[in-house]
């Protein structure tokens, strides 16, 4: 075998390409493992962060829930104020107004709408003092506190049930206060 023999040339030329193919492949693979190291480190601090989140989002599920319902009855009471009549108001204000006029007057029944409007029924122990309640809903300071004013009945309840006199009304307060 000599030197410029063909196969002592192709035996050259095969190491040669095969050494190169070594070196590739070993910087390809030295590439890969150290790829394949950075990915793993990655993936294990994601899980780690994932499983940080995780234990997060268990332990404020009690918060979150409890949050959601104090936002559903913010929501009820907010919608409830917006809708609401004063009726505390108004009641108060009819009762002084009635207990003004005779301290004995009951009130039995009380409705009122958004708009003002109303229907109370008043009890009276005996006739005169209904008669008397009734000249009295003419006085002035008691239609200051009405637009309207009307009475729709006026009668004796059962004897079983106390015996009053009943006295329904319905009409509008005025507006008081920007209420």
């Amino acid at each position: 075998m000599t030197p410029d023999d063909p196969e002592t040339k192709m035996f050259k030329s095969i190491t040669h390409y095969g050494r190169i193919f070594i070196i590739v492949a070993v910087v390809v693979l030295s590439f890969e493992f150290v790829g394949m190291l950075y990915v793993s480190q990655q993936l294990k601090k994601t899980r780690k962060e994932s499983t940080v989140l995780k234990e997060f989002v268990d332990s404020n599920l009690a918060f979150t829930t409890d949050l959601k319902y104090f936002t559903f009855k913010y929501g009820l009471l907010k919608n409830y104020l917006a809708q609401d009549a004063n009726v505390a108001y108004y009641y108060q204000t009819v009762s002084d107004v009635f207990q003004s006029i005779d301290n004995q007057t009951i009130i039995t029944h009380f409705t009122l709408d958004a708009n003002r409007a109303f229907k109370i029924s008043v009890g009276l122990p005996d006739y005169e003092t209904s008669i008397h309640f009734l000249e009295s809903l003419e006085d002035k300071t008691v239609v200051d506190h009405f637009d309207s004013l009307t009475i729709t009945s006026f009668e004796t309840a059962p004897a079983e049930s106390g015996g009053l006199f009943v006295i329904d009304l319905e009409g509008t307060f005025k507006a008081q206060h920007g209420i």
